[in-house]
């Protein structure tokens, strides 16, 4: 669960590697972060599911907030957990990000997500 092979035009990788956004790439590069992170967002996935099957808010919407979403890599956990867990229907999430270079990147993410 490291993305730190990211892909994306040169120019954006050899900015994220180079320092210009390396507290970024620090970040991606975290692999006990990022596997904490996916293991919240599984159990959040399957505590969701699990109260939906038994009870009345099986159609009540689940609206995450990525703040500052960086290269996408918690969404991306968000929507695939979410998927895992047949919670695509109702999983609307909203990821936001400042900094054009990293959104770009993001874009990307999401796409490849979306075909995978």
């Amino acid at each position: 669960l490291t993305p730190c092979a990211m892909k994306g035009p040169p120019v954006l990788q050899k900015d994220l590697l180079d320092g210009r956004y390396r507290w970024h790439m620090d970040m991606l590069c975290d692999d006990k972060r990022n596997r904490c992170y996916a293991e919240a967002v599984d159990a959040w996935a399957a505590a969701a599911a699990a109260a939906a099957a038994s009870s009345s808010t099986r159609e009540a919407p689940l609206v995450v907030l990525d703040i500052g979403t960086g290269s996408g890599l918690l969404a991306s956990l968000l929507a695939r957990k979410g998927w895992d867990h047949g919670l695509a229907p109702r999983l609307k999430i909203y990821a936001c990000e400042v900094v054009p270079e990293l959104w770009e990147i993001a874009e990307e993410t999401f796409a490849t997500q979306q075909r995978d």
